[in-house]
């Protein structure tokens, strides 16, 4: 039978025992971390008084502790190896008891005599504050707006306390009690910092490459003035290297059977180039007149912008660089003209993170550009976009790229199922190789203006 009013401490240099795999913890947890820090002590009473074990509680915690008349009950219990604050909380929780801690002193008392006292503190601090005199006072503010800043303020006021806001002056005029403007007027200096500016620094590039190529033939009957580089004027194979002399290299000409020249978007071809003129056939006037047409171009063109603008924290950044296209729009009034933005948009909103010296960007690239269809109000508006947000240390630079375009068009003339022939149907087409490539990129550096 357990004896009344023993109490057992745990050498610190002696193991604790292991519970049993059917027992529960040692001591209470709660989301993962130990609630309970105290000594751990061994409890065993029967029917104690609950005062005498409180006093041996408070032995151990070192702590002052008051118990209030109202403190009356028995207790039986059997604790091994817990901390003795857990004791002194299961003990008060099972006899619908409350503490309040002040310091090193610990005062335990009935629930009700607690609540009773809380209440009648707050009615006596009410009280003082209604009898409390009113103070007025002007708060000036150097970089926030006084009106946006009067609801933070009005939050820590009294019931008795009122705030207005002066815009010509940019200040606050505050009444209330001396302590709620003392807090009040932290609050707001605390608030009535220096906005920080970023520096944004961009290159815009915009690359066009272009390329065209064109292959063509043209053989057949022609009647063309020739010089025999021959021994003899009938010499059986005649060659002219030059322009010839009935029609420009590379256009239509009407004394050809196969009449494909080369021919390709981008491509002007040139007017010096090799003809060969083959011998003599049916007969001795008719010759047989072969031409090889080819021709190449290669277009690169860069647009480089570097604007540069400064903003402040949290406020956005806009830089734009194009023209104004008008359209024309028929309507009851009569004929009005609208213009639409075709160019070059960054938009760019920092917000900086002072203590990791980093800034995030939210930034939104936009490029409109005249498009290739036109309607009886006007030319079509190609749209291009790109939206992102990100964080980069003060200094750094990134690049926004993605908006790419290639057109490619791959285009064949020639004689029907002739140009099919293996090798020989060389000789009844030709072929044209059009290629457009355009890319934007957006480079990107914010720098933090230091005061």
């Amino acid at each position: 039978m357990p004896v009344p009013g023993r109490l057992k401490f745990l050498d610190p240099l002696t193991p604790l025992a292991q519970p049993k795999p059917d027992q529960p913890s040692d001591f209470t947890t709660q989301g993962g971390t130990e609630r309970f820090t105290g000594k751990r002590i061994s409890l065993d009473f029967q029917e104690a008084e609950i005062s005498s074990v409180l006093r041996l509680i408070a032995d151990v915690s070192g702590l002052n502790m008051v118990v209030g008349e109202a403190v009356k009950a028995k207790v039986t219990l059997k604790l091994l190896n817990v901390p003795w604050d857990q004791a002194l909380d299961l003990i008060l929780k099972l006899n619908n008891l409350g503490q309040i801690r002040e310091g090193n002193i610990l005062w335990i008392d009935t629930l009700a005599n607690i609540t009773k006292l809380r209440d009648d503190a707050a009615r006596a601090k009410e009280s003082t504050l209604k009898a409390e005199e009113l103070v007025t006072r002007i708060i000036y503010l150097n970089f926030s707006d006084a009106a946006k800043t009067v609801d933070v303020a009005k939050s820590n006021l009294s019931t008795r306390g009122e705030i207005k806001v002066d815009s010509r002056t940019n200040s606050l005029v505050v009444r209330d009690i001396q302590d709620n403007l003392t807090r009040v007027e932290k609050i707001v200096r605390d608030l009535d910092q220096r906005t920080p500016q970023v520096q944004i620094e961009a290159r815009i590039v915009q690359a066009s490459k272009s390329f065209a190529r064109g292959l063509g033939i043209q053989w057949g009957l022609g009647s063309i003035n020739t010089t025999s580089t021959g021994g003899r004027k009938d010499a059986p194979i005649t060659v002219n290297l030059g322009a010839l002399a009935t029609s420009t290299f590379g256009t239509q000409a009407n004394d050809f059977l196969v009449n494909l020249p080369a021919s390709a978007s981008g491509v002007t071809i040139p007017s010096t180039t090799a003809g060969f003129l083959i011998g003599k056939f049916l007969g001795t006037t008719g010759t047989l007149d072969l031409r090889l047409s080819a021709g190449e171009a290669l277009g690169q063109t860069k647009i480089v912008s570097a604007p540069k603008i400064i903003t402040l924290d949290n406020k956005p950044a806009k830089l734009e660089q194009g023209s104004q296209v008008p359209f024309a729009t028929t309507s009851l009034q009569g004929t009005q003209t609208t213009f639409v933005d075709a160019t070059l948009t960054l938009n760019v909103t920092p917000h900086v993170i002072p203590h990791a010296n980093t800034v995030r960007l939210e930034i939104k690239v936009t490029k409109n550009a005249l498009g290739t269809i036109t309607t009886t109000a006007g030319p079509t508006i190609d749209k291009k976009e790109a939206t992102t947000e990100i964080l980069l240390k003060d200094g750094e630079t990134t690049v926004l790229g993605g908006i790419f375009e290639e057109n490619r068009t791959d285009s064949i003339q020639g004689v029907p199922w002739f140009n099919r022939i293996p090798f020989l149907g060389w000789l009844f087409k030709n072929e044209g190789v059009s290629v457009n490539t355009t890319e934007l990129l957006v480079f990107v550096t914010p720098a933090i203006i230091k005061e």
